[in-house]
């Protein structure tokens, strides 16, 4: 039996957008450059290959009705929705409800299915309940995914407040005033914001308001420079707030003043070795100077 197309794209897709094994110098919040992980303040979509999983897709859908099995049925309509085919991907995943009710994919994926139909509230009716079949899905991420959807259907909703309800202070320098777990926060955003990259596109404002609170939990956990990416991601999308503002003054202030100490104190450090290096020279020369003296008396 071939791989299903479910794990084919689980392996093709799969990655995050760092490198942690790569180390450069960035800015921290102590004001201080360091050595950190390359990562990058931006999370790059999936790369999906389109024609190849049209021609996958045409594949399953030849098996349809004659060896096919649920999983390929499945398969066949999670490559309808990369490709576009909304309405007949949400016709399959129905049929499939209906033979095997409680499926985590045939849920799940029906909720992505509603939320890019512009149905928010049907989407939140099946993320809610994937979450109850499997609550580790996407890494335990998915929260995220329903808070979207809440703020969706929340009439009152203020746009420019954190959609997923994080408080990171009022400062220019975000702070982790509840005490959160930073670094999974950093790690569900990141899938997050990589799964919905490939389906929405700029502008998006509640991307945008996303990106701001991801550039807010990247500056306390890696570095400045990777937390403006972030704010410039968030901008691109369409989100503006004073706060974010204030932030990327603070951040490009700090970031500027720690790369001209960093700057000082290197050439400090190159002016002193030269110091030395002269010092050193000069006495070695002066008690070659002193032995060829005492040599000539000698004689």
């Amino acid at each position: 039996m071939k791989p299903s197309l479910f794990l084919f794209a689980c392996l093709f897709l799969s990655g995050f957008s760092s490198f942690s094994c790569i180390n450069v110098y960035r800015t921290t919040l102590d004001g201080n450059v360091h050595s950190s992980d390359a990562y990058r303040g931006i999370v790059y979509p999936k790369s999906i290959d389109a024609a190849k999983l049209r021609l996958e897709a045409q594949r399953l859908e030849k098996r349809w009705g004659t060896d096919s099995s649920y999983q390929d049925l499945s398969d066949y309509a999670a490559a309808l929705i990369y490709l576009g085919e909304l309405e007949k991907s949400k016709s399959i995943y129905h049929f499939l409800e209906s033979q095997r009710p409680g499926s985590y994919v045939t849920a799940s994926n029906l909720g992505t299915i509603y939320e890019l139909l512009g149905k928010p509230d049907s989407a939140h009716y099946w993320i809610a309940r994937s979450m109850k079949i499997n609550p580790q899905s996407h890494g335990g991420s998915e929260w995220i995914h329903l808070k979207i959807l809440e703020f969706q259907l929340n009439p009152d909703r203020d746009s420019t407040s954190s959609i997923l309800g994080l408080d990171f202070g009022k400062e220019g320098i975000p702070e982790n005033i509840k005490g959160i777990h930073l670094i999974e926060l950093r790690d569900h955003l990141t899938i997050q914001l990589k799964e919905r990259g490939y389906f929405v596109k700029p502008p998006n404002w509640i991307v945008g308001n996303i990106y701001f609170d991801y550039g807010n939990v990247i500056a306390q956990t890696l570095n400045v420079e990777a937390a403006l990416e972030s704010y410039e991601e968030a901008a691109k999308f369409g989100f503006h707030s004073p706060l974010m503002e204030k932030r990327e003054n603070a951040l490009q202030s700090l970031a500027w003043r720690a790369s001209f100490k960093n700057g000082w104190d290197r050439a400090l450090n190159g002016a002193l070795d030269e110091i030395l290096v002269v010092a050193v020279g000069g006495i070695l020369f002066l008690l070659f100077l002193i032995w060829v003296v005492k040599w000539k008396l000698m004689r």
